[in-house]
């Protein structure tokens, strides 16, 4: 008896090391994409979000300045980066000035059916318009906008 317990003493063989590494390698490629998968919804989500912000925001300035705001937007080959720019146009008094530039993260493209939307000093806009925010990662992810 004491011959059998003693041969459970000596610890784990690296046949057994090998085994359990290979199933956290298999566990491992089951879950990744999964992780990246949130991952892209969550950049999708939060791009969402700033371009829903910005638009208001533009509202909000062109009505509180009683001015033209100018929400311009740039894309793929355009830009390195896809941004949303907030303008109000020079006026009499006042010289041309950029209010916000706001960038996306890499992962996540913008695209717009218009370069630009023109929002009248009362925050409403010229033409509404279509844009998409697709996911890099996977373009399953896609959420579809209108600013109106």
């Amino acid at each position: 008896m004491s011959h059998s317990s003693s041969r459970y003493n000596r610890g784990i063989s690296i046949v057994e090391v090998l085994i359990g590494a290979s199933m956290l390698v298999v566990f491992a490629a089951f879950l990744s994409p999964i992780f990246s998968q949130n991952q892209g919804k969550a950049e999708l989500s939060q791009a969402v979000e700033r371009v829903q912000k910005t638009g208001s925001q533009a509202q909000q300035t062109a009505r509180l300045n009683h001015s033209n705001v100018i929400m311009q937007f740039k894309s793929g080959k355009d830009a390195q980066q896809d941004s949303i720019t907030l303008t109000v146009p020079a006026q009499k008094t006042q010289a041309r000035q950029v209010d916000e530039v706001i960038e996306f993260p890499e992962g996540v493209r913008l695209i717009s059916e218009r370069p630009q939307i023109h929002f009248d000093f009362r925050g409403e806009v010229d033409q509404p318009t279509k844009l998409m925010v697709v996911s890099n990662s996977t373009e399953e992810l896609t959420e579809r906008l209108l600013i109106y």
